[in-house]
């Protein structure tokens, strides 16, 4: 019967009635041709064969009970078939039937239901029937005006395949449908490619706004709220507006949006918490750095006035000796003698204010409160001076300059916060008792 796939060329936009001329010999072909998923859902009404067209076996018997022969059938390739003046059985005044068609000539079934929903009758019963004649009026009165189909459907049946509404479908109910379809004119219309092409395109639109406009929890609820909506109009489309919308990629599109966009969210996070956990641990004690990542609320956005214990220390005659040598061994004294000191303060849980040239300024009892802060602040300046001593023999074995610092240590009410201008802020202390 040729090839089903390749029933039109995109040129033709219309087929001439002697193309058609073998819709009035009473032929009509079975085959059925599956989607690529393995599931029927629709079907080619005509086959080209050898420069003519040939109707499937429902079309065909469509055509009889309609009183349409060839020449009132009009057929635009990839658009529609009409049936002009298609007139049921007992009825004088026709009207024209459109039945939308792919561009390989498929009709999409309007499934009336499950094989349960149709109407069965037992070819037994009607055939013994026969000899009866009361029985035989009876069935022509159950059956008059009706399409019936003939098949085979008893146990062991091997003509079965899925469709949308069962798993093992008798697919003789197929043409059952598709002329329950036609009759009842409840076709399914599909999008074509470019429609939907616009529909996922939309939804990217939409997907890359939110990603601008929301954080990542707003933005995965947005995104889960746009799929929620498509699926609600997809199903609204096919339920009551016959209008099949594709469904997997656009989902696939939404699901693949929402999780590369939050991934690359995290990831992005990650590093800045990375560089910020960097950033902290300069200025505060381990502990206390753990302690902001997990609350960053603990740094306060604006200044606060708290009691808090400062120390300041400086190298005596630092400007002196840093005349009479190079800016490298500079920075490695300082580098070495800074180190040993940020690590004692942060032995005592105190925060590093700031480093100014040959200075060092840091405070006790904030970012987390600390009752004893003067305390630690006055121990970790005497276990100070015993590391400078250290230091001192070092560097004076080395031919480096003799060290000694100043500390100055003051308890009172300061403001502390982040100070600054929003493109540069500095976590730091204020007021007459730093001074």
């Amino acid at each position: 019967m040729g090839d089903l796939s390749r029933l039109y060329h995109g040129s033709e936009p219309l087929i001439t009635f002697s193309a058609l001329a073998a819709v009035s010999r009473g032929l009509g072909y079975l085959s059925l041709k599956p989607d690529q998923d393995g599931v029927y859902r629709r079907l080619p009404l005509l086959v080209r064969y050898k420069g003519s067209f040939y109707p499937s076996f429902s079309f065909r018997a469509i055509c009889d009970y309609l009183s349409v022969p060839s020449e009132k059938i009009i057929v635009r390739p990839g658009k529609s078939i009409t049936l002009k003046d298609a007139r049921k059985p007992g009825k004088t005044i026709g009207h024209d039937i459109v039945i939308p068609i792919d561009r390989y000539g498929n009709m999409v079934i309007n499934f009336a239901g499950p094989w349960e929903r149709m109407t069965h009758y037992n070819f037994s019963d009607v055939f013994f029937a026969s000899e009866d004649q009361d029985e035989m009026e009876m069935w022509k009165e159950e059956l008059s005006g009706k399409i019936v189909i003939v098949s085979e459907v008893s146990t062991g049946s091997t003509d079965l395949g899925p469709v949308p509404t069962d798993t093992q479908f008798p697919l003789s109910g197929l043409h059952a449908n598709v002329m329950h379809t036609i009759l009842t004119e409840s076709f399914l219309k599909e999008l074509s490619g470019f429609e939907m092409l616009f529909i996922e395109l939309l939804i990217m639109v939409i997907i890359w706004r939110l990603s601008f406009r929301f954080s990542s929890p707003f933005f995965s609820a947005g995104t889960a709220i746009l799929a929620a909506s498509y699926i609600a109009t997809v199903a609204i489309c096919f339920f009551y507006g016959n209008l099949i919308l594709h469904f997997v990629r656009p989902v696939l599109i939404i699901t693949f949006g929402l999780s590369s966009i939050v991934t690359y969210r995290y990831i992005g996070e990650e590093k800045e918490k990375n560089i910020l956990r960097r950033t902290f641990e300069s200025y505060f004690p381990p502990l206390v750095v753990k302690k902001i990542m997990v609350n960053p609320k603990v740094i306060a956005s604006g200044g606060q006035k708290k009691e808090l214990t400062i120390l300041f220390s400086d190298i005596k005659n630092f400007t002196r000796y840093s005349s009479t040598i190079s800016p490298d061994h500079i920075q490695k004294l300082l580098s070495d003698y800074f180190d040993a000191m940020t690590e004692i303060v942060f032995k005592y849980q105190g925060t590093v204010d700031k480093f100014m040239g040959d200075g060092l300024m840091v405070f006790f009892g904030d970012p987390v409160p600390q009752p004893d802060h003067a305390l630690r602040c006055v121990r970790a300046a005497i276990e100070i001076q015993k590391r400078v001593h250290e230091i001192k023999t070092r560097w004076e074995k080395q031919g480096d300059m003799p060290l000694q610092i100043r500390i100055g240590i003051n308890t009172g009410i300061v403001v502390v916060g982040n100070m600054g201008s929003p493109r540069r802020l500095s976590y730091t202390v204020l007021g007459s008792a730093v001074n």
